[in-house]
């Protein structure tokens, strides 16, 4: 085991661990001062306990409106408020969108390597999950019409932008060619865009390039604080929300707590949700430098605006066997196992989350430690 790893981790003033699993965003300086004053302003508010008091279900007048304030910054224009919904975090969304579009029994695709949320959350709702090939731009078009043909399935699950794990952006051409092939094919789309609002100026999202087919979300736990589990549903053109989503939302874990909706909605609104993405934006490009640095021997594919690198193994090592190595010297990270719709061909990559660490020098150190580690003969 590399002894300059174990070393440059012990020489760091910390205890524990290092998780680099977790995939949020970056630690904040303003995130303390706005959740004070928004916390403040709120108990000083009359309305309070009523605002509190009662179930947002789907999101109020207000929190719709400022929803489609923060989805303007994606789609360049404002969506219609009627379209919007508000949920318990982007997992909830899912779980409820492919509930009523795939149904049981159901087929989905989704990207080969993709969101491991996504498996499991299948299962539970007793889906098929089937994987698209990918390349350098994202999900093929010619795999996803031959999958599409081959399944039957009729949704089609995607992250188009800083997709989980591969980090890709997919280019707007092929964003057109993937929408094309699900018109011809019949496939409603799940779009996955939590990652989206961290490129200010990506491709639009697949909502744009077919919007009468597509259940586009947008969450806030990973552009702003893990803490605001709350999501943004637009749903397709013509399709009312109440026809899919009432009584559920009485039901189930879906309707947002009134506490945190209040702060997202009043943060939006006052401009300081702006702020905060700033500063999630400037602090992933910090930490996008030091991963540069440290991991500078490595073949690592990633974007300046993303927080997560996808790192390729040298010849020898299997993904779940780095995974140990690490394990061993305080440094957790995903192997690519738990990414792969088909496990047992899972490349010899791993995921890794720069948001994790609380500070800069405990990242530098960490990474400087994996790179050691890739420097050992595998066993």
């Amino acid at each position: 085991m590399s002894v300059a790893a174990v070393d440059t981790l012990a020489a760091l003033p910390q205890t524990g661990f290092v998780d680099f699993r977790r995939n949020f965003p970056p630690p904040s300086p303003l995130i303390k001062e706005a959740l004070s004053n928004a916390l403040t302003e709120l108990l000083n508010s009359p309305t309070l306990p009523d605002d509190l008091r009662f179930p947002r279900f789907n999101g109020s007048e207000r929190d719709c409106a400022a929803g489609a304030t923060w989805l303007q910054q994606r789609f360049k224009s404002r969506p219609s408020e009627d379209r919007i919904v508000l949920s318990n975090g982007t997992h909830s969304t899912a779980l409820m969108v492919l509930a009523q579009i795939a149904r049981p029994g159901g087929a989905m695709l989704t990207e080969s390597i993709t969101y491991p949320g996504i498996k499991p959350l299948a299962r539970l709702l007793g889906i098929q999950v089937h994987g698209v090939d990918m390349d350098e731009d994202g999900i093929r078009p010619d795999s996803l019409a031959d999958v599409a043909t081959k399944t039957g399935a009729r949704v089609l699950h995607c992250t188009p932008t800083f997709q989980n794990p591969t980090t890709t952006v997919m280019p707007a051409e092929r964003r057109q060619a993937i929408a094309d092939v699900a018109r011809r094919h019949n496939l409603q789309i799940l779009e996955d865009d939590i990652y989206g609002i961290l490129l200010d100026d990506g491709p639009s999202p697949m909502a744009s390039y077919a919007p009468e087919r597509t259940w586009y979300m947008l969450g806030l736990s990973k552009s702003l604080s893990l803490q605001l589990r709350i999501t943004y549903l637009l749903t397709p053109e013509g399709a009312l929300p109440s026809q899919y989503f009432w009584p559920a939302t009485m039901t189930t874990h879906w309707m947002p707590a009134p506490l945190p909706t209040e702060v997202a909605t009043k943060w939006i609104l006052d401009g300081t949700a702006s702020r905060l993405l700033t500063s999630v934006r400037e602090e992933t490009a910090a930490r996008q430098l030091i991963a540069n640095d440290a991991l500078r021997s490595v073949q690592v594919r990633s974007h300046p605006r993303c927080y997560h690198l996808w790192i390729d193994l040298p010849s020898g090592w299997s993904s779940d066997a780095f995974a140990e190595r690490a394990r061993r010297i305080g440094v957790f990270i995903s192997s690519s196992r738990s990414f792969a719709v088909d496990e047992a061909s899972a490349p010899n990559k791993f995921r890794l989350g720069l948001g994790v660490p609380t500070d800069r020098a405990v990242l530098k150190a960490s990474l400087e430690a994996l790179r050691d580690l890739l420097s050992d003969e595998p066993y």
